[in-house]
């Protein structure tokens, strides 16, 4: 069987914006970069086998796919696995997709050991992320567990971030007691992927104390509005139980609420 009966007949070859478009007598356009169509040596009139009308077409939307993921790239950085999931979602089959990661694998566009020190150092830096959210983050990513396993996470470096990240949960909490402050900025670090050793530590550094009338004059507010709250439907000792826990509910010393449920025993003397 002849080229020209199983192959097609290009009608035209022109130079558009994004590349260069060669139109079929059957109708058929591709848009092809100048790599490829210098590759076939293509020119008006010129017949193509069935194989290389196949080639081309495959080429040609490699082509773009592959200017997709490029744009990808030079806006943000991204894991071999997001960027083969956005070509697939963009339209791409699998096998395509699975060759224009492997094509910028090979040109040095996309490498995920580079994506993963990145990410954790500086993304995570950035971010103040601590380990275990940075690990999370790039399993969500795709990063394979091999490369993940090998990153390493000092600790020292993971103190310095907490104790960073503690002091703007510190810096939002205002007159909040200081024992309630640890608890916010504890909760908070292990939320942003610290182990609790380290959220624990950074907690005690980073949380201030509030000047002790301020603190007193607090404790008077929330202990009035317990007592407020409970004493319609408890008296006694289980009025003074739930007051206790609202008080440590909001992070004032143990001892300073025994002192004010004393208030309570000295009145119903």
């Amino acid at each position: 069987m002849s080229a020209k009966n199983t192959g097609k007949t290009i009608k035209t070859v022109s130079t558009k914006k994004k590349g260069i478009q060669v139109e079929f007598e059957d109708g058929e356009k591709l848009l092809l970069s100048e790599d490829v169509f210098t590759e076939f040596h293509l020119y008006d009139g010129k017949e193509l086998s069935e194989s290389e009308s196949r080639k081309l077409k495959e080429l040609a939307g490699q082509d773009v796919y592959y200017a997709y993921a490029l744009k990808l790239l030079s806006k943000d950085m991204y894991s071999c696995h997001q960027v083969k999931e956005k070509v697939l979602a963009k339209g791409a089959e699998p096998e395509l997709a699975s060759k224009i990661v492997s094509r910028l694998r090979k040109a040095g566009l996309l490498d995920d050991e580079r994506f993963a020190r990145t990410f954790a150092s500086d993304v995570g830096d950035l971010r103040l992320y601590g380990r275990n959210k940075i690990v999370y983050e790039l399993k969500v990513k795709g990063v394979p567990y091999s490369i993940i396993t090998d990153l390493r996470f000092p600790e020292e470096e993971e103190l310095d971030k907490a104790k960073r990240y503690g002091k703007m949960v510190d810096a939002r909490s205002g007159k909040t007691p200081y024992e309630q402050k640890k608890f916010k900025i504890v909760k908070a670090l292990l939320n942003r992927g610290y182990d609790l050793r380290i959220a624990e530590e950074a907690a005690e550094s980073s949380a201030t104390k509030i000047d002790p009338k301020d603190e007193e004059m607090a404790l008077s507010r929330q202990f009035d509005l317990a007592r407020s709250k409970y004493s319609r439907k408890y008296f006694g000792y289980e009025l003074k139980e739930h007051i206790r826990a609202y008080l440590i509910r909001r992070g004032f010393a143990f001892e300073r609420i025994q002192e004010k449920l004393q208030e309570i025993d000295n009145e119903d003397q």
